[in-house]
């Protein structure tokens, strides 16, 4: 999986469009929104990858994973490899796990340029 920082503009720009509509869905929700909290007032200043994976799937993966947010996740991460939404449905459930990990974890990336706008939106 390559690192949105690590795609070229039209890669990215790409990438991001695909992904907007889905993380735009993902962070309007409330719920999600607070369990990113919880999941950063829980980490440790300088979490090892195995504290900062249990708290990844304690905390995030029942908000990402949610029936209501699946398809929404499934799609972002789709977007950020090219696989279709079905083939990450079949892959290996810790590969996607890590992915997942990856990208809403260690780069913080789509939760950095998605999560802000969701926010701020208007009532």
């Amino acid at each position: 999986m390559k690192k949105l920082a690590e795609m070229t503009m039209d890669e990215l720009s790409a990438c991001l469009c695909k992904m907007a509509g889905p993380a735009d869905k993902l962070f309007s929700d409330a719920a999600v929104c607070a369990a990113f909290d919880e999941a950063q007032e829980r980490m440790p200043e300088k979490p090892t990858i195995q504290a900062a994976f249990s708290i990844f799937t304690a905390v995030l993966v029942p908000a990402l994973m949610s029936e209501k947010h699946k398809g929404d996740t499934y799609a972002i991460l789709s977007a950020q490899t090219g696989d279709s939404v079905e083939e990450i449905s079949a892959r290996n459930g810790m590969e996607v796990m890590k992915d997942l990990f990856t990208i809403f974890v260690l780069e913080r990336d789509v939760q950095t340029i998605f999560r802000l706008g969701a926010e701020v939106r208007p009532e």
